[in-house]
């Protein structure tokens, strides 16, 4: 009986010490896992189109087949623009057209001016918040005036530009293009030079 005992009693205490310990151990913390959504780039891709404000200076040379001038060229432009792109994750690429009007002249004689842009240029760009920042490389033509003449000038175009999204589908932006133009005319003269332009800009995506 009292070996009986003896063995009841020793288990018990060998359960308590068991329990005991189990309950003195610190129990491993779950390490805690943020689980807030990782913001999104805007969405760019697709259609847009809008509406632009130029203001424009340039150095020009005229060669008038015997001797060459050169003179400075200041002005406004309105117009507008489309184009379409095409999204990657946060890189977006694509095309866009503008044509814009107005004139860009030679203060000290305004027989000597542009009239009218068109503008074809391939955009690659970067969402970063609620902006896009990108640049470009295209081909421009121009209307050149020569005492009420008009002819062509072309050539590339290049610069930089960033849009910030204002709602779901409007933005705005700010845009530096230089041009470099040149162009010959039928009475052998021609022209040569860069036009830099700062575009005002605001547009919807569709």
């Amino acid at each position: 009986m009292k070996i009986a005992l003896s063995t009841a009693l020793v288990s018990v205490l060998a359960a308590t010490t068991a329990i005991s310990g189990s309950m003195d151990t610190p129990m491993a913390e779950t390490p805690m896992v943020d689980t807030a959504p990782i913001a999104a780039a805007n969405d760019w891709g697709g259609l847009y189109v809008g509406a632009l404000f130029g203001l424009s200076t340039a150095e020009y040379a005229y060669d008038s087949g015997s001797s060459t001038y050169g003179y400075d060229l200041e002005g406004q432009s309105f117009g507008g623009f489309a184009g379409y792109n095409i999204q990657n994750g946060a890189f977006v690429y694509g095309g866009e057209v503008a044509y814009s009007f107005g004139s860009v002249y030679n203060p000290n004689n305004d027989a000597y001016n542009f009239d009218d842009f068109i503008d074809a240029k391939a955009r690659a760009g970067y969402s970063a918040g609620s902006a896009l920042v990108y640049g470009f490389v295209g081909y421009s033509s121009a209307t050149w005036q020569n005492f009420n003449t008009d002819s062509t000038a072309s050539g590339m175009n290049y610069g930089a530009g960033v849009d910030l999204m204002v709602s779901d589908k409007m933005f705005v932006g700010l845009e530096y293009m230089m041009r470099d133009l040149s162009g010959d005319f039928e009475n052998g003269n021609g022209i040569s030079g860069d036009i830099s332009t700062i575009n005002f800009r605001a547009g919807v995506n569709f």
